[in-house]
């Protein structure tokens, strides 16, 4: 629905005072994009004067097979970090491993990877669209409503929130009949491409999106968009190795890492 139909709309159904709101709340938001942009665009440039051209973009979209995707990290760097940009990242978060079947019942005290065969939600994903299993008879939807769950996305046994797995069902049936398509065809902002991480050794982890990767591996797609939201540094560190070194010799030796969607650009013309 285009602006001038939505005021027309607010204008006719709840009145004037609710249009006023409705549009203060609009140049708020607004507001928020246009000062997240700058400080997106601050960011880059900022690396572009550390990294020249092996800095990372924050909104280059990759097309990646989802099962080159083979772990999740909890909890996501999405949900504490700026989303508009992009994050070069040291530490051992990419090597941590939890290797216990992880689900919302399941707390942790720091940060790890999860393989995603372990991981709940995605089990029954695969239960619910690949075997036809009820959602209200996979692990994942009793361990959501049952008490045990650190997260209130579902409700409760009493009250469990149909809607939200309608919405996963709705999603999957989209993807199926209609194929994948980039947020910027759905009017989304890019940086709400599945958002992936990147380790020292070029392993792709999932941090965010998680529903639209569980189903595009379960539909068996070849390729999705996805968003590099961190990177390790030491795998910066590698891009960087790329891009200076001899054309000529074309770093041969690493021929097996330069068919890596992340290097690609930086070997366009080895």
């Amino acid at each position: 629905m285009n602006h001038s139909k939505r005021v027309i709309e607010l204008l006719r159904n709840k009145g004037a005072t609710e249009l006023c709101k409705g549009i203060g709340r609009f140049l708020r938001s607004s507001q928020r994009n246009i000062l997240n942009e700058l400080k997106s665009k601050k960011q880059y440039y900022e690396y572009w004067w550390k990294y020249g051209e092996a800095a990372p973009h924050p909104y280059r979209i990759l097309q990646v097979d989802p099962n080159k995707v083979e772990y999740v990290i909890v909890p996501s760097f999405y949900s504490e970090e700026f989303r508009y940009g992009t994050h070069i990242k040291d530490g051992d978060w990419d090597k941590i491993e939890y290797k216990d079947e992880y689900g919302p019942k399941t707390v942790l005290t720091s940060r790890k990877i999860v393989k995603l065969d372990n991981y709940v939600q995605y089990q029954s994903f695969v239960q619910h669209f690949e075997y036809g299993v009820p959602w209200e008879e996979t692990k994942y939807f009793y361990q959501a409503v049952s008490g045990y769950s650190n997260t209130t996305r579902l409700g409760n046994l009493e009250s469990p929130r149909w809607e939200k797995l309608q919405e996963w069902d709705d999603l999957y049936e989209d993807i199926k009949k209609s194929g994948y398509k980039k947020q910027r065809n759905l009017g989304k902002h890019p940086r709400k491409e599945v958002r992936v991480n990147i380790g020292r050794d070029g392993r792709f982890i999932l941090d965010d999106g998680r529903h639209r990767l569980m189903i595009a591996r379960i539909l068996g797609l070849k390729t999705v968009p996805m968003r590099v939201f961190v990177r390790h540094s030491k795998w910066q560190k590698y891009r960087n190795s790329i891009v200076k070194c001899d054309k000529k010799v074309g770093c041969i030796e690493n021929g097996n890492t330069l068919s890596h969607p992340d290097i690609h650009d930086l070997t366009i013309d080895q």
